[in-house]
Order: structure tokens, then C-alpha cells, then sequence
């Protein structure tokens, strides 16, 4: 204890030494002063034990002894978790008294929440499987797409509502200039505190403060930027640790003449890229408004409730941006030839697979990205593919009273994600395994669709009939390589991007638009 004590006081002096005002120790989150202050870890008889003034010893400590080495000037802000999501463990309760505790020994008082994952406690939970641990525990330290933004602010208002002497620091989600403000000017907090909507868009605060509210990329919750196996990413920013490979591009172009088609994700990053760079740019788009896949979704979709704003964001960039935008607009070689670009970007995007069963011809089967507004499918649903799109569509549907039943060909849902789609896929599985009206049948085929009904095989040959008012299916989706074939002879350099070179996911159609339109 006393060399930690040490180590956490030098490492704010290197801190201060190298130019800080300040430092955070970290209180929260399962780390090491966290295991101290919470009843779960802490099992000591000592003086670190027992109490909430021998678990706020370490803490205590601690901060004395940066004060010691760095000075009263050297600011510490404390951050404490004020809630770990499971039986017996912090509570808002705990938060308020450690406090109270650290208040005379730090400067800020740091609310956050969440602790160590239960699989640090799984002597105790015995969890049969990682599905089950999850489902048992969903604690994050950056609030998920399946929660609500600012779901941890009000343990930050208990705490100041508490009298604490020290300026409150409120976090999770905080995504909006218009939450930050109502959390300050309602008196929840003090500061807030934002990570991911800085890393989406590190001009938030002064594009608010200048009133282009419309101009903030928003963050999206899609986690992409802790996924701690590679480098920093975001899905929205596609400059997001890559500075040094920005160093090297060519600051002031050749003007050309540059034509997007498509106006998805990828295409309007490529084409505000291009804009940006003093190209001149038209974009075209077939459908009647921007958007691409994102264009499909609306308000009362709970999971992709964060992806409006962003889309909605893009457009107005679009839009004031100078490109030249062409709706309602099948770009075709012909139409690209006579207008003599220099530069074609083609980022039209993936083609839905359909569905070859029996009666999947009948009017009351969609697939996914064409289905009708939620009030016209019915009171019972099936969705055919339970990858991220199927289960989400389901949640969304189950969320407005509609019973669902979600089929998958695979053992387990989210058949396609990987380690870094986990932090997000897992706590919508949680949501959608809970929920009373979604079932779930996994290693199971659709082999055939009636009026009314839906025939599925299990594993073990066994069939069985569904009811189904509507039918969903979402089975993935192909390139739509044949138009990048088509227009190669078009235009001296034709670059596709997103999923017209392969079907994935937005971070990739907009790095791959970001980057095509700035090589030009």
C-alpha cells in the first residue's frame, strides 16, 4: 500500500513536470482504488476494511499525497463509480458518503458508473456460459445504443443534490450541446464530461458555442472507438487515429472534376470530402432523398435512434457543402462518359440476398430495408436472419406490442459479430432475450411461408408452424460489384468504396469515402 500510495503521487508529478495543471485518479470502474471503496472486493479486517472511512483510506491517502508533491494548485479530480449493477454492490448511497469522505482531499468529485464485469465474480455467479454472464450483467462505463443518453447523470445530481463541497462532474452519454446545457442550467452538475461525441466530432463545443448546431457530426454508441485490439476508430469520424497518415496528405489539390454515385453513408462522406478539398463534386442518388440504408430507418426505431441524427447531419453538410446533388438520379456510364469527370467514386452500395423458400413471393414478405411502415405489418411477426439488423428490427417491433419470433440458421444470434462489435452486440442481446414478447429460435430453417403462418425445421427434424401476419427476412447482403464493372472505361480514375467492394458496416463506407475523395 505505502509504494502505491507513492506510485499514484510520482505518476501526478510526472504529469505535472511535463506541463498538467491537473490529473484524474480513478476511483471508479473496477480499478484498484474502486476494488477498495467496494463491499464486493474488499473483504479486509484492517483498517482499508469494513467501514466507509477505512475503504475511503486508500483513496484518501492518495490524493493527500499528490497534494504533497505537486502542490495545493495541482488540481485532482476523484472519479467514483456511483452504482456496479449488481446485488451488493456501490450504491448512489455509497457515492454520496464517499463524498463527503474525499471532499476536504480533492478538487472535483467525478460521477460515473459501473465496476468490475462479472467475470471477476464468477466464483460466485457461476455463469454456465458467456451468453448467460452477459445476460446477468450488462455494467458499462459508456452507456450503450440499449440505453438511454445521460443514463448516469442523475448519480451525479444525488451527489450534488447531497451538498458536496466540490464542483460535481456529471458523464455517460452526453451527446447533445442541448443535454449538456439542460444538466448545468438545471443545476445536475457542475461540468460535464464527453468522450465519444469528441472523438466523433473534437469540434462539438465550439461548433456550439458559434450556434452551427447543425454542423456536429453526432457520436453514434457504436463502440467502435474501444475496441482496444488496433488503433483509435470511430465509425462517423474516419480521421480518428489516422493523424500521421493525414500528415501526408496533399494540402492543396488540383481542382477536378469529381462525380459520387450513391448517396449512403460512404457517398456523402466522399462527397463532403471532395467538396472540402475545392473539388468540384456532383453526387448522385437514384432514391428520392440521401441517406442510402440510413434513409430507411425512422424515430421509433429504438436501436438506431443515435443514427438519425447523424444522418440528418450529413445531409444538411451535404446540402451546404457546394456539391451539385442529383435525386431521383440513376447515374449510368453513358450519363458519366458525356460529362467527362476526371474522378468517379462509386459507392452504390450492397444488394440485399433474397429469400428462395416457398411463398416468399407473397405480398405480406418483405425484406428488411423494403418493409412498410410497423403499424401495416400485423400483430405477429417472423423475421427470417437474426444478424444485427434482424434483431434489432425485432426489438424495435417487440418495444411497440407486436409478437415476434426470431429465426436463425446458427446456434446463436449475432452469428457475424466479431470481438469488436461484442460491447454493442451483447447488451441488445440481453434487451432482446428478455423480452417478453420476442421468442427466439436458433438452428432453425424457414422452409416455407403460408397465409398466416410460417413452417420452420429444427436441428432435430422437428417442424414447426409459426403464426406470422408479416414476414421479415434479413439474410445479408451482396456488393453490387456489376455498376463498378460497367463504368471502369467512364473516367481516367473510377474508385470504388463501402459496400460495393464488400458488404459490411458503416465504419467502413465512410473511411473508404473519406479516403477515396481525399487521394484524389
Amino acid at each position: 500500500i505505502e509504494e502505491t500510495v507513492e506510485d499514484f503521487a510520482n505518476a501526478a508529478l510526472y504529469a505535472k513536470q511535463c506541463g498538467f495543471e491537473m490529473c484524474m485518479v480513478h476511483g471508479g470502474h473496477g480499478w484498484l482504488i474502486h476494488s477498495f471503496l467496494s463491499p464486493l472486493t474488499n473483504h479486509r479486517t484492517d483498517e482499508y476494511g469494513g467501514s466507509h472511512e477505512n475503504r475511503a483510506r486508500l483513496a484518501i491517502r492518495i490524493c493527500d499525497r499528490i497534494h504533497e508533491k505537486c502542490g495545493d494548485d495541482f488540481l485532482i479530480e476523484f472519479r467514483i463509480s456511483a452504482c456496479e449493477f449488481i446485488e451488493g454492490g456501490l450504491t448512489v448511497e455509497d457515492a454520496v458518503i464517499f463524498s463527503h469522505l474525499l471532499e476536504d482531499h480533492i478538487d472535483l468529485i467525478h460521477v460515473s458508473a459501473a465496476g468490475l464485469t462479472l467475470a471477476n465474480h464468477a466464483e460466485k455467479y457461476k455463469p454456465a456460459s458467456y451468453d448467460e454472464l452477459t445476460t446477468q450483467f450488462m455494467s458499462s462505463p459508456s452507456p450503450h445504443i440499449a440505453s438511454e443518453a445521460g443514463t448516469y447523470v442523475e448519480y451525479a445530481a444525488a451527489v450534488k443534490r447531497s451538498g458536496v463541497k466540490v464542483p460535481v462532474v456529471a458523464v455517460g452519454a452526453i451527446n447533445t450541446p442541448e443535454m449538456a446545457e439542460e444538466i448545468i442550467a438545471s443545476g445536475k452538475a457542475d461540468f460535464v464530461s464527453i468522450a465519444r461525441a469528441l472523438i466523433a466530432d473534437p469540434e462539438f463545443p465550439n461548433k456550439a458555442k458559434r450556434g452551427k448546431r447543425d454542423e456536429i457530426t453526432p457520436c453514434i454508441r457504436c463502440e467502435r472507438c474501444r475496441n482496444f485490439h488496433y488503433h483509435r476508430q470511430c465509425a462517423v469520424n474516419p480521421t480518428e487515429g489516422r493523424y500521421v497518415r493525414l500528415l501526408y496528405a496533399e494540402q492543396n489539390p488540383e481542382k477536378k472534376k469529381v462525380a459520387v454515385i450513391g448517396g449512403g453513408p460512404g457517398g456523402m462522406e466522399a462527397a463532403l470530402t471532395a467538396a472540402q478539398r475545392g473539388h468540384d463534386v456532383t453526387l448522385y442518388e437514384k432514391a428520392d432523398r440521401l441517406g442510402g440504408v440510413l434513409a430507411h430507418f425512422s424515430a421509433d426505431d429504438y436501436l438506431k435512434r443515435e443514427m438519425l441524427p447523424y444522418r440528418d447531419s450529413q445531409i444538411h453538410k451535404v446540402m451546404k457543402s457546394g456539391c451539385r446533388v442529383l435525386l431521383n438520379t440513376e447515374a449510368t456510364p453513358e450519363m458519366l462518359k458525356q460529362e467527362q469527370y476526371d474522378v468517379i467514386i462509386s459507392a452504390v452500395g450492397a444488394r440485399e440476398r433474397k429469400l428462395s423458400v416457398p411463398g416468399a413471393d407473397q405480398p405480406h414478405v418483405y425484406n428488411i430495408l423494403d418493409m412498410p411502415g410497423k403499424e401495416a405489418l400485423g400483430d405477429t411477426v417472423v423475421i427470417i436472419g437474426g444478424g444485427m439488423a434482424g434483431c434489432e428490427t425485432a426489438y424495435d417491433l417487440a418495444v411497440l406490442g407486436k409478437k415476434v419470433t426470431l429465426i436463425e440458421l446458427q446456434d446463436k444470434l449475432f452469428p457475424e459479430t466479431d470481438t469488436v462489435s461484442k460491447k454493442y452486440s451483447m447488451p441488445v442481446f440481453v434487451r432482446i432475450s428478455r423480452h417478453e414478447n420476442i421468442s427466439i429460435l436458433c438452428s432453425a430453417e424457414c422452409t416455407s411461408i403460408g397465409k398466416g403462418n410460417v413452417t420452420v425445421r429444427k436441428a432435430d427434424g422437428e417442424e414447426k408452424t409459426i403464426p406470422a401476419d408479416s414476414v421479415i427476412y434479413s439474410i445479408g447482403s451482396k456488393a453490387d460489384t456489376d455498376f463498378v464493372d460497367a463504368i471502369w472505361d467512364c473516367a481516367p480514375d473510377v474508385i470504388p468504396a463501402g459496400d460495393c467492394v464488400q458488404a459490411r458496416s458503416i465504419i467502413d463506407a465512410v473511411r473508404e469515402g473519406y479516403f477515396a475523395a481525399l487521394n484524389i
